[in-house]
């Protein structure tokens, strides 16, 4: 999913050594208050959990990408999908400080958003 700040691209290995040095990046750990995970004290931890998450269908994660740096700095995902009843959520949300309050952070939602409109394959 491309837009004009940022790309969305499924959760995968080539991302993780960045994601986790962005993660790092914060000046304490009070963005990981929500999550039933993390922080990782290491490359390892976190290559471990995101693998993992990889392989998830549901949920299903994204990774956010900035397009200026090319760098990923992020990740959402859907989740409860249920295609019976129309109904999905976006959670899992853990943006790094270099997309916090950004255009991008914004964008990456309304892609998530857009594309759960279309079916899930």
């Amino acid at each position: 999913m491309l837009g004009r700040y940022c790309r969305l691209e499924p959760v995968s290995a080539r991302h993780e050594a960045d994601l986790f040095a962005a993660y790092m990046e914060a000046p304490d750990d009070r963005d990981w208050t929500y999550l039933p995970y993390g922080p990782f004290e290491s490359l390892t931890d976190y290559r471990s959990w995101a693998d993992n998450m990889a392989a998830s269908n549901d949920p299903i994660f994204h990774t956010i990408i900035d397009l200026k740096t090319s760098r990923a700095v992020g990740v959402a995902s859907l989740m409860r999908i249920d295609p019976a009843n129309g109904v999905i959520e976006v959670g899992h949300i853990k943006y790094t400080p270099a997309l916090q309050r950004t255009p991008a952070a914004t964008e990456a939602m309304f892609l998530l958003m857009r594309r759960s409109t279309r079916p899930i394959t």
